[in-house]
């Protein structure tokens, strides 16, 4: 055997022992998240990444969360670019609503439901025959962010929140429509524009925003500390009247 053969033989069996090292010093779990941080990179770089920890770090352990503003205004008879064909876009009834509290995949709990429809909020879902597959929520005065934490907003905006797809039905453009489709009827109630929240570390949302020509207007950061919360906005939310909000009794 050639000293070149016997040279890349010994390499390989330390570089392996390497390996084997490393993976009995190190717990799955580690592993798993160096392999999430290698992901990560992959898709975003490092400065995203750098980004993502530190924001991530300061919601873990410090409680504050910062998330950005985006608003698109609403078209009366948009291009929806839904790939699916036979899907059905249109207003949940109450009744349809109480019936999907009872379907545990569509994440609708049946004391959300209605305290949602009380307050007057609408949604507005995907309808694959008569299965409701995607749905979303919109409100034209307050809804809820967190438990201690809700959203204001005020006319002509509306607020939406709370938006699901079946896993089955995701990837076929069913999402991005069913907003679309929102926009078009909270218009005709008087709402020109649309107003969402996304945190600061969820790059996926705020890429398709850019892509349904949604704009980044501004952020907001709140924390709770000592049975308070407490919340800041930048200036151009105070313009439009977004506000952060601790509803009494909670």
């Amino acid at each position: 055997m050639s000293s070149r053969v016997l040279y890349v033989t010994a390499c390989s069996a330390i570089l392996q022992n390497i390996r084997l090292y490393r993976a009995r010093r190190l717990p799955v779990s580690m592993l798993s998240k160096i392999s999430n941080i290698k992901a990560h990179v992959r898709r975003w770089g490092w400065a995203r990444t750098i980004y993502h920890a530190i924001m991530r770090g300061a919601a873990e352990y410090l409680g504050v969360h910062v998330c950005a503003v985006r608003t698109r205004a609403a078209a009366e008879n948009p291009q929806l670019p839904c790939t699916l064909p036979g899907i059905d876009f249109r207003k949940v009834e109450t009744h349809e609503l109480l019936e999907a509290s009872e379907d545990r995949e569509l994440e609708l709990d049946r004391d959300f439901v209605s305290e949602a429809i009380v307050r007057g909020d609408i949604a507005f879902g995907a309808f694959d025959q008569d299965v409701l597959v995607a749905y979303t929520w919109r409100t034209m005065n307050c809804a809820p962010h967190t438990d201690k934490l809700w959203v204001r907003v005020a006319s002509p905006y509306n607020y939406s929140y709370k938006s699901f797809a079946r896993a089955g039905y995701r990837g076929q453009r069913i999402a991005p429509s069913l907003l679309l489709f929102s926009d078009a009827e909270m218009l005709k109630l008087g709402c020109t524009h649309r107003a969402g929240i996304v945190a600061v570390t969820n790059f996926p949302s705020l890429e398709l925003g850019k892509h349904m020509a949604s704009e980044v207007i501004g952020y907001g950061a709140f924390a709770a500390y000592f049975g308070r919360c407490f919340s800041f906005r930048s200036r151009a939310l105070v313009n439009i009247g977004l506000d952060f909000i601790t509803p009494r009794g909670r």
